[in-house]
């Protein structure tokens, strides 16, 4: 039997990759400063975080997000909430059905961890209600840290 090549990835795909060969932890940590926020699996972890950095450039802002050591990223509150309105400022100004539909899945998830972070749920602009709906829902499935109240930020 032939053997089969190996797979060879580079870029942002590169840290999921290495993650799935069991050199590393089985799942990494949101955190804001000792407090847990998520705790998702490793590939689920650092393909939101890579996302996250990406959409930086489309929101011209930074996310909040920083990787400080191999299975933790830190959040900075304050960032991670400015960077969310960049995000649907942006969003605001645009009718293109694709970019809409990338940047909308990774939002929900972004809006779910700031739920956490804060301990309630933002107001979202109108257009963006389904997002938020979204993210209730993929909040209560994250692992590891508080829930998020139902109460929304004023």
């Amino acid at each position: 039997m032939a053997e089969r090549p190996i797979l060879h990835v580079d870029g942002p795909l590169a840290a999921i990759a290495e993650h799935g060969t069991g050199a590393r932890s089985m799942s990494v940590y949101f955190i804001v400063g000792d407090r847990e926020i998520w705790n998702p699996a490793s590939r689920a972890g650092v393909l939101f975080y890579d996302q996250m950095r990406t959409l930086e450039k489309l929101a011209e802002h930074p996310c909040g997000l920083t990787s400080s050591v191999s299975d933790e990223y830190a959040i900075d509150p304050r960032l991670l909430t400015a960077f969310v309105d960049a995000v649907f400022n942006y969003l605001g100004h645009t009718q293109h059905a694709v970019l809409l539909a990338l940047v909308e899945n990774v939002l929900a998830v972004a809006l779910g961890a700031e739920a956490r972070v804060h301990g309630a749920w933002r107001v979202a602009p109108e257009r963006f209600h389904a997002v938020l709906e979204q993210a209730r829902v993929l909040e209560r499935t994250f692992a590891g840290g508080m829930p998020a109240p139902n109460a929304s930020l004023e």
